[in-house]
């Protein structure tokens, strides 16, 4: 996981923040993320191979892409979104 927030922080999303603070709040932010998703995945398996019946293979392709969805869109809107410095001019 280490490696996937690397990557994602310097390649995909291009991350420039270099404060210690900013660097322990996307860690945190990105392992909870994913422990979230780990969680959110075999909860999506068992509602769709063992309440509904689906069949596995077509369950996980479709639970591949919801949680690659969330993971994707949490990091680009809350872990890796820039903030931007607000002065006020007096």
């Amino acid at each position: 996981m280490l490696f996937a927030f690397i990557t994602n922080k310097k390649y995909v999303f291009k991350g420039t923040s270099t404060s210690a603070k900013a660097f322990v709040r996307e860690i945190a932010y990105f392992y909870g993320s994913r422990l979230f998703s780990g969680i959110a995945d075999v909860l999506i398996m068992s509602l769709f191979v063992d309440i509904l019946g689906w069949n596995e293979v077509f369950s996980k392709v479709t639970d591949e892409i919801l949680v690659s969805a969330f993971n994707f869109l949490f990091s680009f809107l809350v872990i890796f979104k820039e903030k931007k410095d607000v002065s006020i001019d007096n």
